[in-house]
């Protein structure tokens, strides 16, 4: 993936189409990818895949989204299998190799997820306390290295859309392999909780 070091944080902001919001029914998803200072970097969009897993498995349906840069070169991919429980997803670079796989695991009082490396070993936690709804703690070694949020987008556009916009802020210093893991951790949260599921 491009060099990410400069990056402090990034936001992603869900791009709804009008025949979406006029007539409710799910689109493939895409999203842009932009900087701290607004500018663009990325462009997201959900490889097609079967119209009726789209209509009626809706947020539970499986899915690959591709991050593309403005030369239109896949930087990474994110894989997620159709799963009615124990939902998973794994985030690979442009050349297929994994950068990290995400677990969900049960939990009554918050969001916990673990993230695996190539071996199985784990290297984050994400957890989303219970009375915060719309954050999830990045943590390493118990420690928060980052954070990732829905931001509210204002009452007119959340009443008439469910575009998400997601904030990501870095707590420390991390690697760029770390950020494009991140970039794509952020697909797999707003399909687990913000997507429409009606």
């Amino acid at each position: 993936m491009q060099d990410l070091s400069y990056l402090n944080g990034f936001v992603v902001r869900q791009i709804k189409e009008w025949g979406e919001i006029l007539t409710g029914i799910e689109f493939r998803n895409k999203y842009s990818v932009k900087n701290e200072n607004g500018e663009e970097m990325f462009f997201a969009y959900e490889e097609k895949k079967s119209f009726l897993a789209l209509f009626f498995l809706t947020a539970n349906r499986p899915f690959t989204i591709h991050v593309i840069d403005k030369s239109k070169n896949v930087q990474i991919s994110i894989h997620r299998p159709h799963r009615w429980l124990f939902h998973e997803c794994k985030v690979v670079d442009d050349k297929g190799a994994l950068l990290g796989h995400v677990k969900w695991q049960f939990s009554i009082l918050k969001k916990l997820y673990q993230v695996l490396d190539e071996s199985g070993n784990e290297i984050l936690n994400i957890v989303g306390p219970i009375f915060k709804p719309w954050t999830f703690n990045v943590m390493r070694n118990g420690q928060q290295i980052a954070q990732i949020q829905k931001k509210w987008s204002g009452f007119g556009k959340e009443m008439f859309t469910d575009a998400d916009i997601f904030g990501v802020k870095f707590e420390q210093m991390l690697s760029d392999r770390d950020k494009a893991l991140l970039l794509g951790i952020v697909f797999f949260l707003d399909f687990m909780h913000f997507e429409s599921k009606d």
